[in-house]
């Protein structure tokens, strides 16, 4: 029809017409909708639709966003990564901010919607869903957040497709996770509606096509390794908030030299989850730092008390964890406690062997669904490989289930029988050609190998403990925690005395081995001999040898040389007897000691070279650092120094390549020797003390007093004479005590020393000095030395 023609039917104005079709009247009266329908004659659907387009379209009216009554801490980059993300024009149109309850996901999705609010058009919306319990809720809910009236009888997600199918708006929704079911609803309204964004913020993804998950950390801690000041604790994002909540009950707290420490090991002990801080917080009203810190073993107990303006799920840590436990299915809930037996998280096969029998593909299904719930969180282990883990404030919670179901008995049991296997492929690994990968693994795992060691104890399986403690010690002397090894093994040993063994022997043995390093020799002794008569009523001839040899190292170190070339020549017999070539190699290198001790440097020369031979052979890396350290010391001796730098370096490398602390300190000491006879006493001190600290911490004590004579050596070439004096001194004493004489090749050079000491000193000064050195501590002494840096 002509506009003539169609103002003629209707009896409107040709005007009115042309006005309507150039949209310059965009309202027109419902008198004249109904004159045009009449004179168009419509279709009842059609009439419907025309009608609705006639009618104008009111603005939308979004729900305010929720004003945040704090700052936001340690989100400087997040908040804007979501909103670029969600830009108009990025291309992704729902992200959805996952992470465990209270990580702080809401207060972020505030900020980045505040961040959005000029770029959406019709505005941007929040959905609070914590107080729905019903998915066919959700998208009412939305529609009454944009001010959207539902119509009677007509489904919610259509009234949404016609309200918002050409609007430009962003809507937050707000705690997704128990209502998942909704999810495909609200991706259907994003596929209809292109000028539609949605920012869900959810403990688990929503799983939806278009969906772009960002979890959600927490906050930053301090270095563990590096001292903070106050000022720079305060700094840190997770202390700062510990301390700003901290100020709202307690106006005059701050963090000062005092409780610096204490409030550092808050802040790591919850995991610097934010609501775990502000819970914490909470408790400085009544405690001092310190107090807090040691009460904080039983975290659900302490983080209680959150604010009455919170839902209640967020005023506990125990009812914010039990809210995400308790969405999950029970197969979900069964694996989420059994998890919590790995102390230091686990790979996904660890996870497979202790709870799903070997099953790769149930353990990967499962820790998905860990992952999803932001109950696990994943990271890159040292190799590289995935690795997973609780927060300790989430693995409390599991620990709790774990012991309140019929499943910890076994499920610890299946984690002391894994680990147990590790260990002892671990024990075999750090002789082999994988050393360094195996020191690397065993040390990822050292937290999950302390606690499957310690519940074996507990529930008193001597073997099971004693093979454990045996398979360990080689780790546990590498990585300098002698005295943690110790420790174990004794534990061990207390069950079942009366055992004649060889798995009690072979730990006695290695106890024994432990034994010598921190320079106990008399219980080195009998421990030594407690397994040796064992083995020997065995008829076990090569452990019999190892025994033997093992003896022959506290007569070398005591300076009873005849009877240690003895064992070592009878190990060596026993090793070449039955083909055992690692033994073979460590029989020849312990005789070349002894040569060495005896001066004969021509006969250690020889037989270290043949020790290296079969090191080489087997691909034992740190087998062959330890033959080229002994090989370098005794070119050392002999004034060799050009080659004795040349292996000594190499042995260095060695050690760091398989991760040998303590074969790195004792290749530092011995260079520092090294630089002292070439007149580089700046390079000797730096050697001496790095070899010092080393020592020191791993608990190898005659070590220790090694390089306090080092030490003591140069202070007297620097003109630190009394100090020198004093070091000397309390060396001297030491080896008097324990029975531990210097090495025949140095006690020319230690003589000369002291003589060149007393040539500098008045007598009475060089006496003074001696005295005080002979009745100081060992500790005392280390800590004297150290002020050599001053």
């Amino acid at each position: 029809m002509t506009q003539e023609t169609l103002a003629e039917r209707s009896g409107l104005s040709v005007r009115g017409i042309s006005d309507l079709e150039r949209g310059v009247k965009r309202r027109p009266h419902p008198d004249t909708i109904r004159m045009l329908a009449a004179a168009l004659d419509l279709a009842p659907e059609t009439l419907a639709s025309f009608r609705e387009s006639a009618t104008p379209r009111s603005p939308l009216a979004p729900a305010a966003l929720p004003v945040p009554l704090t700052a936001l801490i340690d989100r400087e980059d997040e908040a804007p990564a979501i909103a670029a993300l969600l830009d108009p024009g990025a291309g992704v149109r729902l992200v959805t901010l996952t992470g465990p309850g209270g990580v702080g996901k809401t207060r972020l999705a505030i900020q980045a919607a505040m961040d959005l609010r000029d770029g959406f058009a019709d505005g941007v919306a929040f959905v609070a869903l914590a107080g729905l319990t019903d998915p066919l809720l959700v998208l009412g809910a939305m529609a009454n957040a944009l001010g959207i009236r539902e119509t009677p009888g007509r489904p919610p997600l259509d009234t949404l497709t016609k309200a918002l199918q050409d609007r430009q708006a962003l809507v937050v929704m707000d705690n997704f996770e128990h209502l998942l079911a909704a999810a495909p609803d609200v991706a259907s309204l994003l596929a209809a509606c292109p000028g539609l964004s949605v920012l869900a913020t959810s403990r688990s993804p929503l799983h939806v096509g278009g969906e772009h998950e960002y979890p959600v950390r927490t906050l930053a801690l301090p270095d563990p390794v590096h001292r903070h000041s106050p000022a720079e604790l305060t700094g840190v994002p997770a202390v700062g908030l510990f301390v700003r909540q901290a100020q709202a009950v307690q106006p005059l707290f701050v963090v000062n030299e005092a409780n610096a420490a204490a409030v550092s090991a808050i802040c790591a002990r919850v995991d610097g989850l934010p609501l775990a801080l502000e819970l914490a917080a909470v408790r400085m009203k009544t405690l001092a730092p310190r107090e807090l810190e040691s009460l904080l073993g039983n975290r659900l107990g302490v983080l209680t008390g959150g604010r009455q303006d919170r839902p209640a799920r967020h005023r506990t840590m125990r009812s914010t964890i039990g809210w995400s436990h308790d969405l999950m299915p029970g197969d979900e809930q069964a694996t989420f406690r059994r998890f919590a037996v790995f102390a230091t998280g686990a790979t996904l096969e660890s996870t497979a062997a202790v709870i799903f029998d070997g099953d790769i593909l149930a353990a990967l299904d499962h820790l998905t669904a860990l992952l999803d719930q932001s109950l696990v969180q994943r990271y890159e282990g040292t190799d590289g490989q995935p690795r997973f883990a609780m927060l300790e404030t989430i693995r409390e919670f599991a620990l709790h289930q774990l012991a309140a179901s019929e499943d910890e008995s076994l499920a610890r049991a299946r984690h002391a029988a894994h680990f147990l296997d590790l260990a002892e492929q671990g024990e075999t690994g750090l002789t082999g050609p994988d050393q360094a990968a195996w020191m690397a693994r065993l040390e990822t795992e050292s937290g999950n190998l302390r606690a499957a060691l310690g519940w074996s104890i507990q529930r008193g399986d001597a073997q099971g403990s004693q093979r454990f403690g045996s398979a360990l010690w080689r780790f546990w002397s590498a990585s300098g925690r002698l005295n943690e090894g110790r420790d174990w093994l004794d534990r061990a040993l207390v069950l079942n005395p009366g055992d004649q063994s060889a798995v009690r022997a072979q730990a006695l043995l290695r106890r024994g081995n432990i034994a010598v390093d921190l320079a106990d020799y008399p219980s080195a002794r009998g421990l030594y001999h407690q397994s040796l008569d064992i083995f020997q009523t065995l008829g076990d001839d090569v452990n019999v040898g190892r025994a033997l040899g093992s003896l022959g190292l506290v007569y070398a170190n005591q300076g009873e040389y005849a009877a240690a070339r003895a064992a070592y020549e009878s190990v060596l017999e026993v090793c070449q007897e039955h083909g055992w070539r690692p033994g073979e190699a460590l029989a020849l290198l312990n005789l070349g000691s002894v040569a060495v001790a005896e001066g004969d440097y021509t006969g250690a020369r020889s037989v270290y070279d043949a020790s290296l031979t079969i090191r080489r052979a087997l691909g034992d890396a740190g087998g062959v650092a330890w033959a080229s350290y002994w090989r370098g010391r005794l070119d050392r001796l002999d004034g060799r120094t050009g080659a004795a730098n040349a292996w000594l370096t190499r042995a260095q490398a060695g050690f760091r390549e398989v991760g040998d602390q303590l074969g790195i300190a004792y290749a530092m000491n011995e260079l520092g020797y090294l630089a002292s006879d070439d007149g580089n006493d700046r390079a000797a001190l730096a050697y001496h003390l790095d070899a010092l600290r080393e020592r020191e911490e791993a608990g190898a004590i005659q070590e220790t007093v090694d390089s306090l004579e080092g030490i003591a050596a140069v202070a007297i070439v620097q003109l630190q004479v009394e100090l020198g004096v004093k070091l000397f001194a309390a060396a001297s004493e030491w080896r008097k005590t324990h029975g531990a004489p210097l090495l025949p090749a140095l006690r020319s050079t230690y003589e000369g020393r002291i003589a060149q000491a007393r040539s500098k000193l008045p007598s009475a000064t060089f006496v003074r000095a001696w005295n005080e050195g002979e009745t100081a501590t060992l500790d005392e002494a280390i800590a004297l030395a150290f002020t050599m840096t001053q």
